[in-house]
């Protein structure tokens, strides 16, 4: 792991269940916590500390969703194969 970052050992990386909805459905749910720190802002990027904390947040929780939809269609699609 890069030095400039530190894990939080209390968030888990991945929670997640399978409810039966009926014979034919699966209900997944799934929830992923990420916690990363830098020493400084600098370290993220030169401007990160004007952009703030929220920003960046929302952001990466806008394109981290992004992502997670993209892998859940295509296994959607390998599925009903």
């Amino acid at each position: 792991m890069d030095a400039g970052i530190e894990r939080n050992p209390q968030f888990p990386a991945l929670l997640g269940g399978f409810f039966e909805r009926n014979p034919s459905t699966t209900l997944v749910n799934y929830m992923q916590m990420v916690e990363l720190r830098r020493r400084s802002a600098k370290e993220l990027h030169l401007l990160a500390g004007v952009a703030g904390e929220n920003m960046i947040s929302a952001e990466m929780t806008k394109h981290v969703a992004g992502m997670i939809r993209l892998f859940i269609n295509k296994a959607k699609e390998k599925l009903e194969r």
